[in-house]
């Protein structure tokens, strides 16, 4: 069920099961946004359908906030123009070249170009993997840039992040949406935090002036919160 946070900013709820990540809507008098395509087309439609029950008109741009699998795959089916930054274009075009058979997915484990994680998941949300159909957005960006929605500015940048190379993260001004930037990095380090990295985030972090934070596999925190436990991590990994 749709979850509001602020006067403009309204979420999907993720789900454990099958790892599908949190999707937010930004609401202008306008434009409207949403971050992330979310895992396939059923999630986008769960999505959709959430927006039309609360009165809400499907958005007219999607964000991608990194490549993985679970915030891109929906792409195939999100309405409107579609933005991602160039380095999540970038990987997005080596994955559509990728096969989704059982023996093709298996030898990208071996190749450790795909997770066990990920794999695992993604087969709970296509049973048929065959039907995975990868896209790449239509417009990319690098630095930063801002969007008029009619009645409120949101501003739009990329960065390194502990999770990924090719972050872009989504100030709507009471809440800061980041996806799974400030989670572990699973593809490079095995599901641990690079310090330097962290480091770094934490600094950018402590910069925002946004009260809260939407998080790619949680309900949304405070930021305050999340700087807490950042810096706990850190002490610990140094």
């Amino acid at each position: 069920m749709l979850q509001q946070l602020t006067e403009q900013v309204w979420y999907l709820p993720h789900e454990e099961e099958r790892d599908r990540p949190v999707l937010t809507y930004i609401r202008g008098r306008e434009l409207s946004i949403a971050v992330d395509a979310g895992s396939s087309p059923a999630h986008v439609n769960a999505f959709y359908g959430a927006l039309r029950a609360a009165g809400l008109p499907l958005p007219t741009l999607t964000v991608l906030t990194h490549w993985h699998w679970d915030h891109s795959f929906g792409l195939c089916a999100v309405a409107g123009q579609t933005l991602c930054s160039q380095k999540t274009a970038q990987k997005l075009m080596e994955v559509r070249r990728w096969q989704w058979t059982e023996a093709a997915m298996e030898q990208r484990l071996l190749t450790h170009e795909d997770i066990p994680f990920c794999h695992e998941h993604m087969l709970k949300e296509y049973p048929h993997p065959e039907d995975i159909r990868v896209q790449v957005p239509a417009v990319t960006l690098e630095g930063a840039m801002e969007l008029d929605l009619g009645d409120m500015l949101i501003r739009l940048f990329t960065c390194d992040s502990p999770h990924s190379r090719d972050a872009l993260l989504v100030d709507a001004g009471e809440a800061l949406i980041i996806g799974d930037a400030g989670y572990e990095d699973f593809y490079e380090l095995d599901r641990a935090y690079d310090p330097a990295r962290l480091s770094s985030w934490i600094q950018r972090m402590q910069l925002s002036p946004a009260r809260w934070l939407i998080q790619g596999h949680q309900e949304p925190v405070l930021l305050l919160d999340a700087l807490t436990e950042w810096n706990t991590i850190l002490r610990s990994i140094l």
